[in-house]
């Protein structure tokens, strides 16, 4: 965690929006326990729907009103980039990152793969193996070989074009 410790240095502040409750509430302590200059300076747990104009508004509002240097989105793939795309002008200023499941790793929900499987590029192999198999098969089994598809097609239509001029 490269930014939290660079924080140290540079007063950088957060926001963490993202995550359950419970999982954002034992994420902020495990953080701040591991780095206890880190400066968290709000927290929002959204539903699990979508936000009325008027909700989205208020979390905007706090937001700029708090004015962290970075916003910590943990949503899970794909909705925290759209949320990122769709909130980018709202916070100027800001520093939108997708972090994935740090929020699960930190929170203690999810175990860290090994360093060794991590190094070897297996980690989504670890946690598909583990509790979240139902919720992420799809994303790491269909998802990835339609997107290996549609590559190889794409190589294959690049290396069959004819040079032009």
């Amino acid at each position: 965690m490269g930014l939290a410790e660079r924080s140290r240095e540079r007063g950088y502040t957060f926001y963490v929006y993202g995550g359950a409750p419970n999982v954002l509430e034992s994420m902020r302590k495990n953080l701040e326990a591991r780095f206890p200059h880190l400066q968290i300076v709000g927290t929002h747990s959204p539903p699990f729907r979508s936000l009325t104009d008027e909700e989205d508004q208020a979390i905007c509002n706090e937001i700029n009103r708090l004015q962290p240097d970075f916003v910590l989105v943990g949503l899970g793939t794909p909705k925290q980039d759209y949320w990122i795309d769709d909130h980018r002008d709202k916070l100027p200023g800001t520093v939108l990152l997708a972090v994935g499941a740090a929020f699960d790793f930190f929170g203690g929900r999810i175990k860290m793969a090994p360093r060794l499987v991590q190094r070897a590029g297996l980690e989504w192999l670890y946690r598909l193996a583990g509790p979240d198999f139902t919720r992420l098969w799809r994303r790491y089994t269909v998802y990835n070989a339609k997107f290996l598809w549609h590559f190889a097609r794409q190589l294959t239509r690049r290396a069959h074009r004819r040079p032009v001029g």
